[in-house]
């Protein structure tokens, strides 16, 4: 089983793009859809980065539910 964590342990590495979806629906999950600030920081991302790839992740069916 791959690891989505394993690029944590060269900072040289780019984190991929599957553990930014997961990170974004892991904090969804813990903070729920209210505070787009704690997905953001959750997530570790830029704020306009952080709101387009929630649109992507609803694009591909990662999140059902109307976030934004």
């Amino acid at each position: 089983m791959y690891d989505l964590r394993q690029y944590e342990t060269t900072l040289k590495m780019r984190r991929p793009e599957l553990a930014i979806y997961s990170d974004i629906i892991d904090a969804i999950l813990k903070h729920g859809t209210k505070s787009q600030t704690k997905i953001q920081i959750s997530a570790n991302l830029e704020y306009e980065r952080m709101l387009r790839l929630v649109k992507k992740c609803k694009r591909l069916v990662f999140l059902t539910k109307n976030y934004t």
